[in-house]
C-alpha cells in the first residue's frame, strides 16, 4: 500500500479515537471532571488549530473524492451519502454505549433504538443544564 494511504488510514483511526473520547467526555455523568482539559491555558489554541486543520483537509479531500468517483463512474453524491450513513452509525454507536443507557432510567420505557438515542441526548442535556 502507498505510504500516503497508510498514513491516512492511521490518521483516520486516530481521529476516530479522538472523536469517541470527546463524545464520551461530552456525555459523561459528571462533565465538570471530564472537561477539566478545557481549563488548560493552551486548550483554545490547540482546539482552534485542530479544527482549522480538519476543516481545511476536509475541503481538500472533496477534490479527491470527486476525482475518484469520476474514475469509478460513480455519482459523488452517492459516495458522500454512504459516508454520512457511516458517520451517523458511529455516532449512534457511541450514544448507545451500555453504561450510558444504564445510567438513564427512562430508557426502560422506550420502544425503538431511535427513541433510546433521543432519550439519552435529552437526559444529558437536562443534566448539563441543571449543573
Amino acid at each position: 500500500m502507498d505510504q500516503t494511504l497508510s498514513r491516512i488510514r492511521a490518521a483516520t483511526q486516530q481521529l476516530n479515537d479522538v472523536q469517541t473520547e470527546l463524545y464520551r467526555r461530552a456525555l459523561a455523568p459528571n462533565p465538570q471532571d471530564t472537561h477539566a482539559f478545557l481549563d488548560e491555558p493552551a486548550s483554545l489554541d490547540i482546539l482552534s488549530g485542530f479544527k482549522a486543520a480538519v476543516d481545511e483537509l476536509r475541503r481538500f479531500l472533496w477534490f479527491y473524492i470527486d476525482e475518484l468517483a469520476k474514475r469509478a463512474g460513480t455519482d459523488p453524491d452517492l459516495m458522500i451519502q454512504g459516508y454520512r450513513l457511516r458517520r451517523a452509525t458511529e455516532m449512534l454507536r457511541v450514544l448507545s454505549d451500555e453504561p450510558m443507557i444504564a445510567a438513564c432510567p427512562t430508557l426502560q420505557d422506550t420502544q425503538s433504538f431511535l427513541e433510546q438515542v433521543i432519550t439519552v441526548v435529552e437526559d444529558r442535556l437536562t443534566k448539563v443544564k441543571g449543573a
